[in-house]
Formats: C-alpha cells, sequence, structure tokens
C-alpha cells in the first residue's frame, strides 16, 4: 500500500519536473495537468476495484506512458532547436535521458508484472525475482544519469561570471 502512495507523488514530482523543464510551451502544460488529472483517475479506480490491497501496475504502465511521450517530445525539441547545445554538459539532457530509460524499461516490467513476480522458492539457487534485479540495474541507470545532470547544472552555476 505504501508504494501505491508514493506513485501518486512519483507522478505529481515529475510532473512537476517536465513543466518546468519545458516551461515555453503552454499547450504541453495544459497537456501535462491533463495527464495528471487523468492518471489521478484511473489510480483511485483501480486503487477502489483491487480494494486498496494489491500494487497499482496498470496505474503504474500508465504513468510510463505518459514519461516516455514527454521524454521524447522533449528529444524532439531538442533537436528542432536552432541554438547548438554540448550534449555532454548539458544537465536537462542527461536528467530526461536517465528518466526515459528507466520508465521505458519498466514500462516493459510493468506489463510482464506477473511473470516477472513470481515465486522464487520454486526455483533452486535463485533468490531474487527478475523484476527485482532488472529494477535494481535501472535504479542504477536512472540515478547515474541524475546524478551527472546534477553535476552539469552545479559546474554550469559555478562557472558562469
Amino acid at each position: 500500500m505504501l508504494y501505491n502512495i508514493f506513485l501518486v507523488v512519483e507522478c505529481t514530482v515529475l510532473n512537476l519536473f517536465f513543466y518546468h523543464l519545458i516551461k515555453t510551451n503552454d499547450s504541453l502544460k495544459k497537456l501535462l495537468v491533463a495527464w495528471l488529472v487523468f492518471f489521478l483517475i484511473f489510480y483511485f479506480y483501480e486503487l477502489y476495484t483491487l480494494h486498496f490491497r494489491a500494487y497499482v501496475s496498470t496505474s503504474s504502465t500508465v504513468m510510463s506512458v505518459e514519461i516516455v511521450l514527454v521524454s521524447i517530445y522533449f528529444y524532439y525539441r531538442l533537436l528542432k532547436e536552432e541554438k547548438f547545445r554540448q550534449l555532454s554538459t548539458y544537465a536537462p539532457f542527461w536528467w530526461v535521458n536517465g528518466t526515459i530509460c528507466f520508465y521505458f524499461a519498466g514500462m516493459a516490467c510493468n506489463i510482464f508484472f506477473k511473470y516477472l513476480v513470481q515465486d522464487v522458492a520454486s526455483s533452486p539457487g535463485v533468490t531474487h525475482s527478475a523484476r527485482y534485479v532488472v529494477f535494481s540495474i535501472l535504479n542504477v541507470i536512472l540515478y547515474a544519469c541524475w546524478s551527472y545532470s546534477f553535476i552539469c547544472r552545479y559546474f554550469q552555476r559555478t562557472s558562469i561570471p
């Protein structure tokens, strides 16, 4: 149940990040708010139908689809921009890069949730489910990209005269 509550916080924070990341497009801002409302309606419906007892994997998949689509839109805008950016030091690029890797692969894990969370006791020598291993690797990728993003942002702020 705790993770179900965290899912709402996660979706809200990620939408806020993208909201501030893509400041210039007012129609996208409205779309992000609409996606958040759609997610909340879907989330509470699924939570109610599961009687508040199980993980809301379909809502998590819906959130992942939205995050992946917004990330792709960010890349599209980056390609269409006239200004040249050095991607190796462009903090928003690395933040979105980690986010899209995590949520794209996480979306696949959520779609195959029932198959990846099989009982490990039935398999000798296996101590963790496949989902646990996949998400452990994805967490390393996500936080490595986010850490590098924050380091890039720090150097941008300290190198400005």
